[in-house]
């Protein structure tokens, strides 16, 4: 019997071997759920209750630490099957939480939701992003979860 495992790419690696991806996977979702409470925070008291500019500007710095994320730990989750994938699938999720949750709650509290400020976050982004989402699902699935060559 072998010690070690062979993954899919056919790199043999050694039994109870983890990516060291795994813990900055794991900050990358505390971090954007945090981050996406911020901009929630930050539309909710600087911009009136409704997205507007400094809510636009937080989520663009999202997005850039997210680029700056792939960007530096590109060797990492190419060792992982599906890591970009995970990703792009943790910050969807994350960002468009907020954004329902933020919407939900203010329902709840029977505070309006214009549409005309509003809409363009809860059907336009989601409808597109996971439409790219989508796409890329499909790209990673096609091939077998590593989207770049080692």
């Amino acid at each position: 019997m072998s010690n070690t495992t062979t993954i899919d790419s056919g790199t043999a690696r050694p039994a109870g071997w983890a990516p060291s991806s795994n813990a900055s996977l794991l900050g990358v979702i505390g971090g954007s759920l945090v981050a996406s409470a911020l901009i929630q925070i930050i539309i909710a008291t600087v911009d009136g209750g409704h997205p507007a500019v400094w809510g636009t500007v937080m989520l663009a710095i999202v997005a850039l630490a997210f680029v700056v994320y792939l960007t530096t730990q590109r060797t990492e989750l190419n060792q992982r099957p599906y890591g970009f994938l995970v990703v792009h699938a943790v910050m969807f999720i994350s960002v468009m939480l907020g954004y329902w949750a933020h919407a939900a709650l203010r329902g709840i509290t029977q505070q309006p939701i214009d549409l005309a400020s509003w809409g363009a976050v809860l059907v336009i982004m989601p409808l597109c992003w996971g439409f790219g989402l989508l796409l890329h699902t499909a790209g990673s699935v096609l091939g077998k979860g590593h989207e770049h060559a080692e």
